[in-house]
């Protein structure tokens, strides 16, 4: 057994893959002390640089949470690599509170996420359709291809997920009357 300081997994392509749901899930754990040698995964020793905890990020308070979100009002999102507005990869993660819904949209770049606490509840389709959520724990992974409907709620905890896209980014949802970034407040 050693230690290691990052580790990249490998998945054979289209493992998990679910038909119905339009991407692909996997459950993620990562141990500090792994095997030596694994079929299932890629151990590269790197040196930790830029590491941070959960609760050292600076989520913005204020305004639209930004492009590559959703746009619903009370998420806060941090950029932690890149710009979602120019050319190359980026990374985001969205700290979205209980009780939270966002209709169906999609996005023109193709995103992987992950899961980091709380349970997010994921669907993929033209309309929130609440049969076809799926329930994500910490860990978790899925896809948002480019251009795929999906929609997500929160039950009673909060949820952050770390998203990673190859911008520039958008949201489109299928009803421009859900956006809510063109809703006025009343």
């Amino acid at each position: 057994m050693a230690k290691y300081s990052c580790i990249a997994l490998l998945f054979p392509k289209r493992k998990g893959a679910s038909p119905e749901m339009g991407g692909t899930f996997a459950r993620l754990n990562l141990p500090h002390v792994i095997p030596e040698r694994s079929n299932r995964f890629h151990i590269v020793d790197r040196p930790l640089r830029h590491v941070r905890g959960i609760g050292e990020f600076k989520f913005l308070q204020q305004g639209n949470p930004g492009t590559g979100s959703s746009g619903v009002g009370g998420i806060e999102t941090v950029v932690l690599k890149g710009e979602p507005n120019e050319s190359g990869v980026y990374t985001i993660m969205l700290r979205v509170p209980a009780h939270t819904q966002i209709a169906a949209h999609s996005h023109r770049d193709d995103r992987v996420a992950t899961v980091v606490s709380g349970t997010w509840h994921i669907g993929y389709g033209d309309k929130f359709d609440e049969s076809k959520l799926k329930a994500l724990t910490p860990g978790s992974f899925y896809t948002e291809p480019p251009g795929r409907n999906h929609f997500a709620e929160t039950g009673d905890e909060p949820v952050v997920v770390k998203i990673t896209g190859s911008g520039p980014s958008s949201t489109e949802y299928v009803d421009p009357a859900q956006d809510p970034r063109t809703r006025k407040s009343n």
